[in-house]
């Protein structure tokens, strides 16, 4: 593996925290404005925080394929499922892709199969979590999971919402960069977020605590969400380490 370049990417501090420690991970330079560590155990691996949103995932994966040229990319992070089925910290590997964009719901490419099937395989015998084939679905705001079930074709199975794979996809395609999908359960079906991301983010999608505190003091009945959606990701921030690192040892 040491002769390849892997680049991981992900959009916040708490979907990378638990692999760089694991991997022992140290920081390097950044790249354009993006904060990257170096995996010393595995290689030459990078793992880049790209910030959250389509945007910064297509300007950080942009930076790091022209600057880089890595031999793949790995997105991975925290979704939410949308139909019932995937459990808290269950593992989604990506095979379909769909962007919804201006009211808008299409198929994208982009994915790399060879590599699904590679991380289909390695993570079977995973203990503790399961891992599953699925549809991604990638937006830019919180939606309606029941309104966007609807929406899907009748063929899809096992969708999760996030907001950076498909961004990633696109550059990948456009770089001949093979790509992986890989996405930690944080919040089931049932749970719709009572919350938009306008009241938590400024303008380049960056969590600012001041702004949460403002709008947990407005409405302290999402409390109780916050609080069991920050129990949520921290364990499928811990199965979602454990299945990047088994995949990479895989490849």
């Amino acid at each position: 593996m040491a002769e390849r370049t892997i680049a991981l990417l992900a959009a916040l501090p708490e979907e990378i925290r638990t692999l760089i420690r694991k991997a022992g991970g140290k920081k390097r330079k950044s790249v354009s404005r993006f904060p990257c560590y170096e995996l010393d155990r595995y290689g030459e691996i990078i793992v880049v925080e790209t910030g959250m949103g389509p945007i910064n995932a297509e300007e950080a994966a942009k930076a790091i394929a022209v600057n880089l040229r890595p031999h793949f990319f790995i997105n991975f992070g925290f979704a939410g499922a949308i139909a019932p089925g995937p459990a808290i910290g269950d593992i989604a590997v990506g095979r379909r892709l769909f962007i919804h964009q201006n009211g808008c719901l299409r198929e994208e490419e982009g994915l790399t199969p060879a590599l699904s099937e590679i991380a289909e395989s390695a993570l079977v015998p995973a203990a503790g979590y399961k891992s599953f084939a699925a549809t991604i679905v990638t937006t830019a705001q919180i939606l309606d999971k029941k309104m966007l079930e609807r929406s899907l074709p009748a063929d899809v199975i096992d969708p999760v919402i996030e907001m950076e794979t498909a961004a990633v996809a696109k550059v990948a395609a456009e770089h001949q960069i093979p790509f992986l999908a890989l996405r930690g359960i944080s919040d089931a079906a049932e749970e719709e977020l009572g919350f938009s991301l306008d009241e938590f983010t400024d303008s380049n999608m960056r969590i600012r605590t001041r702004k949460v505190l403002l709008t947990i003091a407005r409405r302290p009945m999402i409390l109780p969400q916050l609080i069991r959606l920050g129990r949520n990701s921290r364990i499928a921030g811990q199965n979602l380490a454990e299945a990047v690192l088994t995949v990479l040892r895989k490849l």
